[in-house]
């Protein structure tokens, strides 16, 4: 059995800028900021939430299953997580469609301005558990385009299979044991998780 992550797939660009943002900013014309910075490194990094979360499963040696909407520039990002032994039937590669990216830019004093574009993950709610791995063990639903997030908790519910809802940071929390029993202690928030 495996565990199903969801969430985004995703190329990461990496830019360092060798000065300081606050040198460039002046504070009475923050209402009309226009920026352009020379940066001195720039990385492209495998990124997104589903494939991390696959990841470093994989290198727990714990079998994990992708359900995620990629573009299709993701072919070797997808052939690198099946080498790592990650199941990727539910990996949709998206014709026309580029993969999520973002773009991070960072000063000396670690200071970041990041830029975010959802891509082909914006259309993740066309999946389901259906679409992936027979009888997952568990299911990381991981952020991702709201209606994907929505359907995948709403199959794991109706399914009885063990969810975790991770946005910036998550826990595992028993579900109740029906529709009617509150939450436990301290689980309420959206960063929580109902399982079975």
């Amino acid at each position: 059995m495996s565990v199903v992550c969801t969430g985004s797939i995703a190329f990461d660009y990496i830019l360092s800028f060798k000065g300081r943002f606050k040198d460039h900013i002046l504070l009475d014309k923050t209402h009309m900021l226009n920026l352009s910075f020379l940066v001195d490194n720039l990385k492209k990094r495998r990124g997104g939430v589903a494939g991390n979360y696959a990841y470093n499963l994989a290198l727990l040696g714990y079998p994990s299953a992708v359900l995620a909407t990629a573009g299709s520039d993701a072919v070797e990002y997808r052939a690198w997580l099946e080498r790592l032994g990650i199941d990727c039937r539910g990996l949709r590669l998206m014709d026309e469609e580029i993969s999520a990216t973002g773009f991070t830019t960072t000063d000396l004093d670690d200071n970041q301005i990041t830029g975010y574009y959802g891509g082909a993950m914006n259309l993740a709610g066309s999946l389901g558990l259906d679409d992936t791995v027979p009888d997952p063990e568990a299911v990381i639903v991981g952020p991702n385009a709201p209606d994907a997030m929505l359907r995948l908790v709403r199959e794991c519910r109706q399914r009885g299979v063990p969810w975790v809802f991770a946005r910036i940071s998550f826990r595992i929390c028993p579900a109740p044991t029906s529709s009617m029993e509150p939450a436990a202690h301290g689980c309420s928030s959206a960063t929580t998780t109902s399982s079975r």
